[in-house]
């Protein structure tokens, strides 16, 4: 793993990481790292304006998740909305 601290400034939010991702990746839409369930560049900079450093962190997930799970994953676990077998599945994760 390699990490590096940066202030926040120097931090570059791009639309065009969606297309690389949807065009360029065998796995897209199966992890949480995928842009499906992250927020977007306009959302993700503004996140990051508020803040003066970043820390960057490269690493490979094995995490994954199917389908039915992953969609619920950035939804709190007490969603009245969320079926109880998907919430426990939640709590797996």
């Amino acid at each position: 793993m390699d990490a590096k601290i940066i202030t926040a400034d120097k931090v570059v939010v791009e639309d065009r990481i969606v297309l690389k991702y949807k065009i360029g990746c065998p796995n897209y839409g199966e992890t949480l790292a995928c842009p499906l369930y992250t927020p977007t560049a306009e959302e993700f900079g503004k996140i990051v304006s508020e803040y003066r450093y970043a820390l960057f962190m490269k690493y490979e997930s094995r995490a994954k998740a199917d389908p039915k799970l992953a969609k619920h994953l950035s939804k709190a676990e007490n969603d009245p909305t969320i079926p109880n077998d998907i919430k426990v599945k939640m709590q797996e994760f």
